[in-house]
């Protein structure tokens, strides 16, 4: 039996593994809309070359080689994530992908697990004034 898909306000948590060695995009496949947002996590290390070697997915000091990279959609260009961080989506919507930033992929080794989180636009609540005291 086939699960339900989940409701369009439905929170969703994906988990995808990205390999050092691959220099194409990795789809988490997940699509973004306007008020979406992402809230990512990374674990893991990649050997990026034999001159920078192993790092987090922060990435190396300085150059960020070997840091984690997303995008949104076809237009966005490298959105830097690290080893955590959040994204609301707002030019770039569509799908969301991720890499390890680099150069030269051939002599990279390791890998970064990345869960991702989608909270949908309908799903936040509207904020509630609080009162300030004078």
């Amino acid at each position: 039996m086939l699960a339900a898909a989940p409701a369009a306000d439905a929170i969703v948590r994906k988990q995808v593994t990205v390999s050092g060695k691959n220099d194409e995009w990795t789809s988490v496949d997940l699509k973004v809309a306007k008020g979406d947002i992402l809230l990512i996590k990374a674990e893991g290390q990649v050997v990026v070359g034999s001159w920078t070697g192993a790092v987090d997915a922060n990435g190396a000091p300085g150059d960020g080689y070997g840091m984690l990279v997303m995008k949104v959609g076809a237009e966005s260009g490298n959105i830097k994530v690290g080893k955590k961080t959040y994204f609301v989506a707002d030019e770039n919507t569509g799908s969301v992908k991720v890499k390890v930033y680099d150069t030269k992929y051939g002599d990279n080794s390791g890998s970064l697990t990345v869960e991702v989180i989608k909270i949908p636009a309908g799903a936040i609540p509207e904020a509630q004034v609080v009162a300030q005291d004078e």
